[in-house]
């Protein structure tokens, strides 16, 4: 069966695409890449304004983060008090007594793709966790001052806004994008494989590991197009499991009419 047919059926017939286990693996590949393109596309269209928020997080850090300059590669403020000001989308902490661990400073990017932290005696780095494994070296990036000795609140919050203006920096944003979409995607996949190997051991039905999972490949797409369309109007109701179990139920029925009493 060509690509496009299977393509087409299923979108059009979901339930009644059991070829699609025969598929070849280039075939497969190829559909994962549009479920990564269509999962990753609600971001796509929201990083419209993702540059603006940006900017905004930053504008409204720098009401918060108090004064400082570097001497003697250390910090020179003559506020004490630790401030975590946390945006829409980075995280910026002002830690001149060095209370906050790097593990801590990581933890609360849950929420946010990265985030700056002000010590003592370096600079912090950090990026969420669930992006850390695309990093070329450890998360957090410690940057000591003995680099940075003509830093101080002014030009910070302005080679902030330099790098987020840089197309270099939404490159490498669209490039983690995808990547964590993938890496999402892929255990995504597992999860349901192996849920439906289980299904088919049970059922007494007859099928391998690849063709369960190029089955499932096939079987997520309509409801990945499901959660891409409602992630642009709906935040908080988990549509990660509603297109796990709507994968599988449609996996059910395509294994249906091999299925042994």
């Amino acid at each position: 069966m060509s690509f496009l047919n299977l393509l087409k059926n299923a979108l059009t017939k979901p339930t009644k695409n059991l070829k699609a286990k025969n598929m070849k693996w280039y075939h497969a590949i190829i559909f994962i890449l549009i479920l990564v393109l269509v999962l990753a596309s609600p971001t796509f269209f929201k990083s419209i304004k993702i540059k603006n928020e940006f900017s905004n997080d930053l504008t409204n850090a720098n009401k918060y983060i108090p004064n400082f300059s570097i001497k003697d590669n250390k910090l020179q403020t003559k506020s004490k008090k630790g401030v975590i000001y946390k945006g829409n989308l980075i995280d910026i902490a002002f830690d001149p007594e060095n209370k906050q661990s790097s593990e801590s400073f990581i933890d609360n990017l849950n929420s946010n793709f990265f985030g700056f932290s002000i010590k003592e005696n370096k600079l912090l780095f950090g990026v969420n966790k669930k992006i850390e494994h695309f990093l070329p070296t450890q998360n957090p990036i410690s940057i000591s001052y003995n680099r940075l000795n003509t830093l101080n609140k002014v030009n910070f919050f302005e080679e902030c806004k330099l790098l987020i203006s840089n197309n270099l920096f939404n490159t490498i944003f669209i490039i983690i994008l995808l990547l964590t979409t993938l890496y999402t995607l892929l255990i995504n996949l597992l999860i349901v494989t192996f849920s439906a190997m289980l299904y088919t051991r049970l059922g007494k039905i007859d099928l391998k590991f690849r063709e369960v999972f190029k089955l499932c490949i096939v079987a997520m797409l309509l409801p990945i197009i499901l959660q891409a369309i409602l992630s642009l109007f709906i935040s908080s109701m988990p549509l990660n499991t509603l297109t796990l179990v709507l994968t599988l139920l449609i996996f059910f029925a395509l294994v249906k009419p091999i299925q042994k009493n």
